[in-house]
């Protein structure tokens, strides 16, 4: 479903002078359908820098993410046209930012699924069935993780 080949992402800081800094570099991994993983290490490894290459928030140096996409078939996220991103992300691919400020009380499902309801898609979902049904509390607990490695290196 998600196969992330040599991702490599710097970044310029022009107030140092142009002086270039790796956001991440040579990061691989393949994520198959219905599998969880999580993305962990320490501050500043490089994990958001990843997530926002996957969803082209950034756009990286080098390296490939492709994407089996419902829609496009098989699609390297990294060169793929805006249009066709923009198709993806409001049908099928999704980010929350660390950052992001939601409504008190609100289940996280509920933010996560927000875009969707948003959307122009056909599917309707219903969450509560979602859960029961073993879409997501059925795979809890079984996930992959890219190791505690800093990302940078």
């Amino acid at each position: 479903m998600l196969t992330v080949e040599t991702l490599a992402k710097s970044f310029t800081m022009h107030i140092l002078g142009g002086q270039r800094i790796a956001g991440c570099r040579d990061v691989s991994f393949a994520v198959g359908r219905g599998e969880f993983w999580a993305l962990a290490g320490p501050s500043g490894a490089g994990k958001s820098t990843v997530l926002k290459c996957l969803y082209r928030t950034y756009l990286p140096d080098a390296g490939r993410v492709w994407y089996d996409s419902d829609e496009f078939g098989r699609v390297d996220l990294v060169s793929a046209p805006e249009r066709t991103i923009i198709a993806i992300r409001r049908r099928e691919l999704g980010y929350v930012s660390q950052f992001l400020q939601v409504i008190p009380r609100v289940p996280a499902l509920e933010v996560v699924m927000e875009p969707l309801r948003l959307s122009d898609a056909q599917q309707t979902y219903d969450i509560d069935a979602t859960i029961e049904g073993g879409g997501v509390a059925g795979q809890a607990g079984t996930f992959r993780r890219i190791g505690d490695r800093d990302l940078r290196h």
